[in-house]
């Protein structure tokens, strides 16, 4: 109704293995102990949840997208044009395989630039979500977009007919 949309950090995401494709390991103390235990060193998890996320899906017809996503088909799906605040969306890179960046190994490591780029690679299971990615580097919060921007809103098969006819209402008026 404001125009706004939240935008989370790393460690509220769905996926515990969030960014776990893109290991990072730092030549800081514990950092070989926890990279090889499978773990993130906190200073890696640190800079990654410096990230604002606002995941996006090109895919409006996905069953399981409506079902994970938006309360099992009772939910709504916004669809926006991107040439503003969603021009610098970009999609996500899914593999099978994990890519690795040791700070004593790896040319022009810079753990900045390693931690937001990580927020784009997911493993390939979650491939049929066809995300997009929005991220800036600033604290969760909301993204204000421009009215115009917003072009449809999908509501799910199993939406209560009340909020069905409260959204329909709000479309129209907003034309």
């Amino acid at each position: 109704m404001n125009n706004r949309i939240y935008a989370t950090n790393k460690d509220h995401l769905n996926d515990p293995l969030e960014s776990m494709s893109f290991k990072i390991e730092l030549a800081e103390m514990g950092g070989g102990y926890a990279y090889s235990c499978g773990h993130e060193h906190t200073i890696v998890l640190e800079e990654k949840n410096k990230y604002r996320i606002l995941s996006l899906s090109s895919d409006v017809h996905s069953p399981l997208m409506w079902a994970h996503y938006a309360n099992e088909q009772r939910g709504a799906c916004l669809m926006f044009k991107g040439n503003k605040t969603f021009k610098d969306a970009r999609p996500i890179e899914y593999t099978d395989r994990v890519k690795f960046f040791s700070e004593g190994d790896t040319p022009d490591f810079d753990l900045p630039t390693l931690a937001r780029e990580s927020l784009f690679v997911k493993m390939e299971d979650w491939s049929y979500e066809n995300e997009w990615r929005l991220i800036e580097k600033e604290q969760p919060g909301l993204i204000k977009y421009d009215e115009d921007e917003l072009v449809a809103v999908i509501v799910g098969y199993q939406m209560p007919w009340e909020k069905r006819q409260k959204i329909d209402s709000w479309c129209k008026e907003r034309k």
